[in-house]
């Protein structure tokens, strides 16, 4: 998927409320381990960075390098306070 095309699915699954908008309560940064990226929806193999953010109620969404930077531009955007 393109930068363009990921970043609209990103701002619709911010609108929608698949992705949050909070900042997460705790967030660590790993190699891949093959989970699903829960932006992308792609897998986000051993040689890619894993952005793990984990929130108090329990979620925890995993995402590929760009999907956050992605992630946290929209939210900026949004004006919403920045999360690293």
């Amino acid at each position: 998927m393109d930068r363009h095309g990921l970043r609209d699915l990103i701002r619709h699954k911010l609108h929608n409320g698949d992705l949050p908008i909070a900042v997460p309560t705790y967030m660590q940064v790993s190699n891949g381990s093959g989970a699903t990226c829960s932006a992308c929806g792609e897998p986000i193999v051993a040689n890619q960075s894993e952005h793990q953010l984990n929130y108090s109620d329990g979620r925890c969404l995993r995402l590929h390098f760009n999907c956050t930077a992605i992630w946290e531009m929209q939210r900026r955007e949004r004006g919403f306070e920045p999360a690293f």
